[in-house]
């Protein structure tokens, strides 16, 4: 399996809100991810977070919606 750099990024947007721990399940619906990629990113963090994440670029994407 692999995550996108978008979904990755929605995973951070809405851990960081801290609205929901990501254990649950409105985290996931609220980041719309499936428990699949969820568990993913939670396994994967360090290795996505070398691969798609900078403070520049997390800013940018947001900011380009």
């Amino acid at each position: 399996m692999s995550v996108s750099k978008e979904k990755f990024f929605r995973f951070l947007n809405t851990r960081d809100k801290g609205t929901y721990n990501v254990f649950d399940p409105r985290f996931r619906e609220d980041a719309n991810l499936t428990k699949d990629e969820t568990i993913f990113i939670i396994r994967n963090y360090d290795e996505l977070d070398l691969q798609h994440n900078n403070k520049a670029s997390i800013v940018n994407y947001f900011n380009s919606k």
